[in-house]
Formats: C-alpha cells, structure tokens, sequence
C-alpha cells in the first residue's frame, strides 16, 4: 500500500480544499470499489451488510478509544467532539440487525480491516495530528454519504430505524457542523511539511478503506 507524496499546495487555497481535492481520487477508488456497488445496488444479502458494519464497528472502536490518548493535544483536541461517536449506535444496530448473539457470530476482520487498525492506533505515536486524518475520512464521511447509504438500506434491504443508528447523529446540523470543521482544518497551525503528511495520511486512509471492500468483495461477490 502506497503513501503518495501530494502536489504543491497553491497558497490561494484554504487547506480544507486541498486536502479534499488532493485525495479525491483515491476516495473516488474506495467508493466504486466493486462491493460498494453491489450492496448499495441490493445485489448482496443482509449479512454482507452485517459483516461490512463489523469491520466498521473494529474500526471505530480504535478511533474512538485512541483518541483519549491525543485528547490532550492542542491541535487534535480541538477536532474531537463525542456526538460523532458510532460504537454505541453500531452495537444498537448489530443487536437490531442479528440478535444478542452478534458478537460470536460477527464475521472475523479482514486483513485490511486489521492493518487499518493498526494504523489508527500507531501513525499518532509519531505525530498526533495523523489522528486528524482518520478521525476527517471517516466522520465527515458518514455525514456527508450516510443519510444516501441509509435510504439505499432501507430501499434494498427493508432496514428500519432500529437498524441504522449508525446514519444517525442526534443534535448535528451536517452543513453546519462540516463547516465549522473545515474551518478548523484551515486554521491548524501546521507548517507546510505536516499538512502534506496529513494529506498523505488521508490518502492511506482512502486506501485502507479501498482494501478493506475488496476483501468484503472477496467475500461475497
């Protein structure tokens, strides 16, 4: 798995623009991965969608207790907001989903899944800020994509409410909220070395993710 170097920044951009434009096309990648189309098509069963919630479920779980470790970082701190958290609403809907039984009948991790992990826990030893850069791909996904993903469940699959919590964030205004986020990423006191780390750590975060659907596809397509 590759860790691309970015282009040059032009200075007349905010960095929230950059940083979304310089991984556009490894995001494009992870979402026209061949399982992506087949489950949100309804070409797939419930239990692919299932297993793609564990994976999700491994992945939160270190996003969400290794960012107790940077809580106290001047930086980073300032992006952590407990209302993202989706530990609690993914059990919720595993429990809808399957029965009280989910965790010993969860599908394994794939290996992607693992090594994101991984990932999650180790890149912010080194710089906590690379935190920022799975806590951006993954959250600001879910709000800008999860109302879509929700009604194509509930089209396809018959998913009801009680099924996706997941897709749900309480008191978050999504424009808002993603707003204000971006503000956040453009006023980060980053020298230009470390915001071409954060892209590149995004990019492999796309990739990981990318990874991971193709080992689901491996799965079940």
């Amino acid at each position: 798995m590759s860790t691309p170097q970015s282009p040059s920044q032009s200075v007349a951009d905010p960095f929230s623009e950059v940083l979304r434009q310089q991984t556009q096309d490894a995001h494009r990648a992870a979402e026209r991965a061949p399982f992506v189309g087949a489950l949100m098509s309804g070409r797939l069963g419930g239990e692919a969608y299932v297993d793609f919630l564990g994976q999700l479920y491994r992945i939160y779980i270190a996003l969400e207790e290794s960012a107790e470790l940077v809580a106290d970082d001047p930086v980073v701190g300032d992006f952590l907001d407990a209302r993202l958290h989706r530990v609690a609403a993914i059990e919720s809907d595993m429990e809808a989903l399957v029965d009280h039984r989910w965790r010993q009948v969860m599908p394994p991790a794939t290996d992607a899944t693992a090594a994101y992990v991984e990932r999650i826990w180790t890149a912010p030893r080194d710089w906590p800020s690379a935190f920022v850069a799975h806590h951006y791909i993954r959250y600001m996904g879910d709000l800008s994509g999860g109302q879509i993903i929700a009604r194509m469940l509930t089209q396809h699959y018959g998913f009801g409410e009680d099924e996706l919590s997941m897709y749900r964030f309480g008191d978050i205004k999504g424009p808002v909220f993603k707003q204000t986020y971006r503000a956040k990423l453009d006023h980060a006191p980053w020298s230009e070395d470390e915001r071409r780390r954060l892209i590149d750590e995004s990019t492999l975060a796309y990739e990981f993710n990318t990874c991971i659907f193709d080992d689901l596809g491996a799965r079940y397509l």
